[in-house]
């Protein structure tokens, strides 16, 4: 039996402008798990979701389309390609804000 050691994350971008799709990175993470933020969600399914959720680039965050060759709106968002056979999720009980110094 095989076991798979790893997962295989892709962030994809779409440009808003000519629907052109682009894997802006992709990487492979040598570990069994993700992490995810519980802070305001009420259950696992959420967090996920949260995790995944497709992120809209506009204004200074904007995209750079090779295709349209200037910045324009798009959206983001994390595709998992391959998971492991067994699958970890380290929760995030708080995020560190380092404006502050301080957790919340």
């Amino acid at each position: 039996m095989t076991i798979t050691h790893f997962l295989i994350l892709s962030l994809l971008c779409r440009c808003s402008q000519c629907g052109r799709e682009s894997e802006a990175s992709s990487k492979v993470e040598d570990f069994y798990g993700l992490e995810l933020n519980i802070k305001g969600l009420k259950d696992l399914d959420e967090s996920l979701d949260d995790y995944l959720a497709i992120e809209e680039l506009h204004g200074d965050n904007q995209y750079f389309c090779g295709s349209c060759k200037t910045r324009v709106d798009a959206t983001r968002s994390i595709k998992l390609c391959t998971l492991p056979d067994v699958l970890n999720f380290q929760l995030k009980r708080y995020v560190f804000l380092p404006q502050v110094l301080g957790k919340t």
